[in-house]
Order: C-alpha cells, then sequence, then structure tokens
C-alpha cells in the first residue's frame, strides 16, 4: 500500500512550477541594483530549485535546474539577455547543480521517512493458517 503523501509530483507538473517560479524569482530580481542583482538572483534561484527538486522528478529537477540557469546568465549576469559562459555563469551552474542534488536528496529522505513511518504505524494483520489442524479434522468428521 502506498501512502499518498509519498508521491512525486510528476515531471508533467514540476517542471512547469519550477519554469514559471524561475521566471517570477528572476523578474523580481531585475529592480535590484546590479552589484547586488547576480548574488539576489543565485540565491532566490537556488532556493527555488532545491524546493523544486525535493518535491518533482529527478528529469524535471534536472530541467528546472538548466532553465534557473539560464533565467540566472541571461538576465542577472547578462547585459541584453545574451547567454554567454564566464567565470560568474560557472559558480552560477555550480550553486544551482549543487541545489537541486540537496534538493533530490532532501526530497528522497523525507519520502523515505514517510514511507517508513506509514508501515510502522498500520496494524498488523495475521496471515490465516495453512493447512489443517488436527481438531478440526476431528470435528469434521
Amino acid at each position: 500500500m502506498r501512502h499518498p503523501h509519498s508521491q512525486v509530483l510528476p515531471g508533467g507538473f514540476g517542471y512547469p512550477l519550477g519554469f514559471a517560479s524561475g521566471f517570477v524569482v528572476t523578474a523580481a530580481c531585475i529592480p535590484v541594483g546590479d552589484a547586488a542583482r547576480p548574488a539576489a538572483a543565485a540565491i532566490g534561484l537556488a532556493v527555488l530549485v532545491a524546493v523544486v527538486s525535493a518535491v518533482t522528478t529527478v528529469p524535471a529537477a534536472a530541467a528546472t535546474t538548466a532553465v534557473c540557469w539560464g533565467f540566472y546568465d541571461t538576465f542577472a549576469i547578462g547585459v541584453r539577455g545574451d547567454l554567454t559562459f564566464d567565470q560568474a555563469a560557472a559558480v552560477g551552474l555550480g550553486v544551482l547543480v549543487c541545489a537541486c542534488a540537496v534538493g533530490l536528496v532532501t526530497g528522497a529522505v523525507s519520502r523515505a521517512r514517510r514511507r517508513h513511518a506509514t508501515l510502522a504505524d498500520a496494524p498488523f494483520v495475521p496471515a490465516p493458517r495453512q493447512g489443517s489442524s488436527p481438531l478440526w479434522e476431528k470435528l469434521s468428521h
């Protein structure tokens, strides 16, 4: 028996959730000053990636990480929305990949603990006896 809370959010819902949330976080960081924008975007997107990775599938978490890195590289670091790969983009990618790994591990541990707690809370129901008992044989004849 599977506990309904042990299910992950399917990738068909997890990836769009990550995409839309990444867009919102990036748009919220645009008004921040040019000096603080990359740090604010990296922190916000890392938290987002970790949360989405904890509740969804591995492919959806990886796709969310890639899209959030694209948002980070083009809008937090980039000047005109250009996708470039430099040292700041590499650091941002590393931070987002680490956040994805932390989220995936945290989600897996949480689901395993819930599954274990559900199994431990289930009542014990004994199985029916196999074969016939000697008393039953005496009574049935």
